[in-house]
């Protein structure tokens, strides 16, 4: 089954780009992080002169980087997908349940943020993520989104989690990308990781507690959360 797949972060070699550069004696290639350089301190060369990093060293030094935010499409993801329509129009989304609740448990380690690029359903995902969840929600085109998080953060320490046919070229970009069981071919195979669950059936809170373990401190199903910690509004610990 190809339905869990983890990779170094931000180390899939599809994903590095190259430059040269020509203070050095050999022509060293370097990988890029989204758009910013990775300096090489240690490096062997190949016969070609190539300055290269092995798996091993790439991986070290991809894991050293701490993502500072979890950017999560919508639609497919928070969602099942499908779109109700009456004869007035668009009319509802199904969202799942206990991913409100693993986002409490994430968010006291990094920022959490939504987009969506449905405009006329806008409403109907406001008063879910917004409304009910309090979290921020911008409307941002499926092909500007690379754009829209260079512009507010370091594309490096960005985790994103989409399912769509054009999420891949975000995932190509940013630190780490998640995808739901259900995603779109391209976006699971650009994706560091792949839940076992589907989109607006538990996958965003598979996807939280895979944080928490990668990145941060692993979610203890030992221990009551915190008193303090406050979970889903409609829920009480």
């Amino acid at each position: 089954m190809d339905r869990i797949r983890e990779e170094p972060f931000h180390a899939n070699c599809q994903h590095n780009q190259t430059r040269d550069i020509t203070s050095l004696q050999l022509h060293e290639k370097i990988p890029l992080l989204g758009s910013y350089p990775v300096l090489i301190t240690d490096f062997d060369c190949n016969l070609s002169g190539e300055a290269v990093l092995n798996g091993q060293e790439i991986s070290q030094r991809m894991n050293s980087i701490k993502p500072c935010v979890f950017i999560l499409d919508v639609d497919g993801v928070m969602t099942t997908g499908h779109f109700l329509y009456t004869a007035e129009g668009k009319v509802m989304k199904v969202f799942g349940p206990d991913d409100n609740d693993g986002l409490s448990l994430l968010k006291q380690h990094i920022e959490i943020c939504f987009i969506t690029g449905d405009k006329r359903g806008f409403p109907i995902t406001k008063k879910r993520i917004v409304d009910d969840m309090k979290f921020p929600l911008d409307v941002v085109s499926t092909i500007r989104r690379v754009d829209w998080i260079r512009e507010r953060y370091l594309l490096e320490k960005v985790i994103y989690m989409g399912d769509g046919i054009f999420d891949h070229y975000v995932m190509r970009e940013v630190g780490y990308a998640i995808a739901p069981a259900n995603a779109d071919k391209h976006a699971k195979q650009f994706a560091h990781y792949v839940t076992e669950r589907k989109g607006g059936d538990r996958a965003v809170a598979e996807a939280c507690l895979h944080i928490l373990e990668k990145f941060f401190q692993p979610y203890n199903p030992d221990v009551m959360p915190n008193e303090q910690l406050k979970l889903s509004g409609e829920w009480t610990v």
